[in-house]
């Protein structure tokens, strides 16, 4: 497998078939990423977001918030909720 440049922020490799595979820095990113996404998404549901709607906003979110401030919210959250 080969490191591509330095723009993919080391998150990716590509192997002599140029398939890409993510390192294990990519995957964590990609899973905390993918996490704020579907918390993002179901709660903009139960606010009564339109659920197309709900998946666009939820994709400009999880990429602005930061990671202290998800984990923040998603504690308050399950705290409520218990």
């Amino acid at each position: 497998m080969q490191w591509l440049p330095c723009g993919t922020g080391g998150f990716l490799t590509m192997d002599s078939d140029y398939f890409l595979h993510l390192t294990d820095v990519g995957r964590e990113v990609a899973e905390q990423i993918y996490e704020k996404h579907r918390f993002f998404t179901d709660r903009l549901i139960e606010a009564g977001v339109d659920p197309v709607t709900a998946e666009k906003d939820a994709c400009r979110m999880e990429h602005f918030i930061s990671q202290e401030s998800f984990e923040r919210l998603r504690d308050a959250y399950k705290t409520k909720n218990e």
